[in-house]
């Protein structure tokens, strides 16, 4: 956690953050793409940095300041993709949609909202 005004900047990973079916939501049996290593056949993202809003289920939306971005201000992510590649993709869409309504409760909005991202960074060159 940042010491400079109580952001949320951290060295964490999301790990295996892609779902099956991110619009059906946790509700409905939602489960990881990948439960075992030899189900990732297809590029994929992996592991990406930690984005959480800081306000959860509140006014959505990550302040795009240092306190909340650990590339800031380089807009990208470190991202690892299952097919062992790393890469720091700068990725102007996901940021867009990160900083402007990132919801991050787990609700079937918040789920979609990271599958689009996740999207975004696998399609970026």
């Amino acid at each position: 956690m940042s010491t400079d005004g109580g952001g949320i900047v951290r060295s964490s990973y999301i790990f295996n953050p892609v779902l099956v079916n991110a619009a059906a939501g946790n509700a409905a049996g939602n489960t990881r793409a990948y439960q075992k290593s030899s189900q990732a056949k297809s590029r994929n993202v992996f592991m990406t940095d930690y984005l959480e809003n800081p306000t959860g289920a509140g006014t959505p939306g990550i302040p795009f300041n240092s306190q909340n971005w650990a590339h800031w201000p380089s807009h990208g992510l470190t991202t690892t993709f299952n097919d062992g590649s790393i890469s720091f993709v700068s990725s102007q869409p996901a940021f867009i949609l990160a900083t402007t309504t990132l919801i991050t409760d787990e609700s079937i909005t918040s789920l979609t909202q990271y599958q689009t991202i996740f999207t975004d960074l696998l399609n970026t060159p």
